[in-house]
């Protein structure tokens, strides 16, 4: 390998995102190996969640917590997640003071052993046979459990807390309080929160519809006169999460009552955690000026020829893209529209395009 490309490899690979998934006790154990490798861990376990020196982060939310990381960036939980992409931007408009919710939260969420429960379940029960358990500890086909993650002394589950405990160091908002009960239902793929907010300015359905519209990976879905509203059965497989269901809440002043559903296994984590990789990368590319050492070797390198082809995210309204997710700001947060050939993407893309060419393998497509 020559010089130049020494160089650009080298800063290519430094501070490179590793995505963590394997739990609690292997991330505490592997995740500061790895970042003291030189490796940036996206953590999607609940272990760095709370420190102080880790950031937590939904990239529409605070991307820009991402900057201060000190080798490791926590993943948020699945139900705080999808219920934040939707209290956030209210909250920016009108300063969200609390929340009552309930949570309505898949078997999926549980793992692949649960998936199965649910259906041998339902097969059996269809069958006049009774239903065997192992998963968890009540029947949950045809039912509903209101226990997610272990009981607190307090009376609250350990999921529970997590909806007020990572709302507020994500939205940087220390006062924030929420009162949750979480809830397990036989639905296979995800979550769907019902929310109480009451907020310090006076809103509006009408000023609510005019926030969430506009705000990025959500998608308004109110149309209750025709029977429109999110659905975690059409939510699943979706990266955006949908709101719905909008009205002022009888009971609170200043209160807004929504239902937000999205799925838990994309924004409640994959795609969270892909997002953050994404702002990293995004990080290390900013991070070279016309002036650099790097960019200045790399330019040594021979040219690659423009393919003019791009890869486009599945949603987002910046242009090229094929949804809305962009919001008002026309930027997608989530696949960033990269052309082979310019820049340094076009450096980097030629570089893989020569180790696939070494190792005989196919270029890869959009």
């Amino acid at each position: 390998m020559n010089r130049p490309e020494y160089i650009v490899r080298s800063f290519l690979c430094h501070a490179w995102p590793a995505l963590f998934s394997a739990g609690g006790s292997v991330s505490k154990e592997f995740a500061p190996i790895a970042a003291q490798a030189g490796c940036v861990v996206v953590d999607n376990s609940s272990a760095f969640r709370m420190d102080d020196k880790v950031p937590l982060v939904i990239p529409e939310i605070n991307a820009s917590d991402v900057k201060w990381h000190k080798g490791i960036i926590a993943n948020p939980n699945c139900t705080t997640a999808v219920t934040l992409m939707a209290l956030y931007p209210l909250h920016q408009a009108f300063n969200v003071k609390r929340i009552f919710a309930s949570s309505y939260q898949a078997v999926s969420g549980t793992g692949a052993k649960a998936i199965d429960e649910l259906r041998r379940q339902v097969d059996e029960i269809v069958k006049g046979k009774p239903a065997t358990k192992e998963v968890y500890p009540h029947q949950i086909a045809f039912n509903v459990l209101p226990h997610v993650d272990s009981f607190l002394p307090d009376g609250y589950t350990k999921e529970e807390m997590k909806m007020q405990n990572e709302g507020r160091k994500i939205m940087h908002h220390p006062t924030f309080r929420a009162s949750v009960t979480c809830v397990r239902v036989p639905v296979y793929r995800a979550h769907s929160v019902a929310v109480s907010a009451e907020f310090e300015k006076p809103v509006t359905v009408e000023a609510a519809r005019d926030v969430l519209k506009k705000a990025p990976g959500l998608q308004l879905i109110d149309n209750p006169g025709k029977n429109e509203y999110p659905l975690p059965l059409y939510l699943a497989e979706q990266y955006d999460c949908a709101v719905g269901r909008i009205r002022s809440d009888c009971a609170m002043e200043n209160g807004l009552a929504f239902w937000v559903s999205g799925d838990q296994l994309l924004k409640g984590a994959a795609l969270n955690a892909v997002q953050i990789a994404e702002e990293l990368l995004e990080l290390n590319v900013g991070a070279l000026s016309d002036k650099s050492p790097a960019l200045a070797a790399a330019r040594e390198l021979p040219r690659p020829k423009p393919a003019g082809r791009a890869r486009r995210c599945r949603s987002s309204s910046a242009p090229g893209c094929r949804s809305r997710a962009g919001g008002a700001t026309g930027r997608c947060v989530r696949m960033r529209r990269v052309t082979r050939g310019s820049g340094l993407d076009g450096w980097r893309g030629a570089l893989r395009e020569r180790d696939r060419a070494a190792r005989g393998r196919p270029r890869d497509g959009c």
